[in-house]
């Protein structure tokens, strides 16, 4: 289970897992924070390629999100935009773009479908499906297909569009 950990200082309370979330946990989160659940879809292109060497197993895909030039996008860190999909689920996400030759990143492609966001009021300290912990000052949880993971600030506005407006605003923004 889940918890929300008051924090000092007036922000939202620490979202703190130690097993990965379900998209119940997802709904049960928006509703607890009085968040509204949004629409978004990932920007742009990505490359991506099959590994064995992935934390979450043999023949997934390690997926790196590209800017408008097909080059990876970095984080003010440096730090390359890059994760791991499931071999099954991989398909389910994204579509060969046939046209734009490969980079050194893998073969380019475009997301086919849409996923739910949820803007946290505070950190996150969550594992992810694949087993990485993710942790954050601010961010978003993602629910994607029925699994749930987090990203900071600055990764989701690099790499995600709203599609959707929240109704209302949390209390703490």
């Amino acid at each position: 289970m889940f918890r929300l950990v008051p924090q000092d200082g007036g922000e939202g309370p620490l979202l703190r897992c130690d097993h990965p979330l379900t998209a119940l946990d997802f709904r049960r989160v928006s509703e607890r924070l009085g968040i509204e659940r949004q629409r978004a879809r990932k920007r742009g292109l990505v490359a991506a390629r099959r590994t064995d060497m992935t934390t979450s197993g043999s023949g997934d895909w390690l997926v790196t999100a590209l800017d408008e030039n097909h080059l990876p996008i970095r984080d003010r860190d440096g730090r390359v935009h890059t994760s791991s999909v499931s071999a099954e689920r991989f398909p389910v996400l994204y579509a060969l773009v046939a046209d734009i030759p490969p980079t050194p990143d893998g073969h380019v492609f475009e997301r086919r479908s849409d996923l739910e966001a949820l803007r946290l009021p505070g950190p996150f300290d969550i594992v992810a499906p694949w087993g990485q912990r993710q942790q954050g000052l601010r961010g978003w949880l993602l629910l994607d297909g029925g699994e749930v993971s987090a990203i900071t600030d600055d990764q989701f506005s690099d790499s995600y569009v709203v599609l959707s407006p929240p109704a209302t605003e949390a209390p703490w923004t």
